[in-house]
């Protein structure tokens, strides 16, 4: 029920998308649609393993960031991803936010890391150690300009992953020289009750 509540407020997103003439607004409804689609794969995948406690991190990153790719007209041959997601299953409350920050960063970097059909990687670690997950995710890209980390804290979806960063007990570090790498390191998280 929950998959398909998401579904049709995606549906809605997308309907109204087609009668926006605002660039501006255009892509903020295409980034809500991202952000509920984001949610809705999780829900699919805990029906689609019969497993309605728990989730396949590595999966579930897979299918999100391919999402985003079909999202952002990114062709494989542009921009390659690498994965270095632990084999994690962890409960709802926690993939939740924590899929949130990955479509967010991921986002972003499609968005402005690679100008002019510039080619590029994209890496998501997520590890496990020392009763804590370690999320990093980064790109080859251009980087942010100097002077430019002020002016994140006006942004949206940076204001979004500082909010499920703090939700998660986590700590974040950002470095923009060649390229851009956000570090999360995330203090609570659950594995799924049997």
């Amino acid at each position: 029920r929950v998959k398909n509540n998401l579904q049709v407020i995606s549906s809605l997103l997308a309907l109204q998308s087609e009668h926006v003439d605002d660039n501006i607004a255009l892509s903020a409804l295409r980034e809500g649609q991202d952000r509920v689609q984001s949610m809705a794969l999780i829900h699919q995948n805990l029906y689609q393993d019969h497993n309605l406690t728990g989730v396949s991190v590595r999966d579930y990153f897979i299918k999100l960031i391919r999402n985003l790719f079909d999202s952002y007209n990114i062709h494989k041959d542009q921009v390659k991803l690498e994965l270095n997601i632990d084999p994690l299953n962890l409960d709802v409350d926690t993939v939740v936010p924590i899929g949130l920050i990955v479509n967010e960063l991921v986002s972003n970097s499609l968005k402005y890391a690679f100008p002019d059909h510039r080619k590029g990687t994209i890496r998501v670690d997520l590890t496990e150690a020392d009763n804590a997950l370690l999320l990093i995710i980064k790109d080859d890209g251009v980087g942010m300009p100097a002077g430019s980390e002020e002016n994140l804290g006006q942004s949206f979806g940076y204001r979004l992953v500082k909010i499920f960063t703090r939700q998660l007990k986590g700590k974040m570090s950002i470095s923009g020289n060649q390229g851009t790498q956000v570090t999360i390191d995330i203090r609570k998280y659950s594995r799924p009750t049997v």
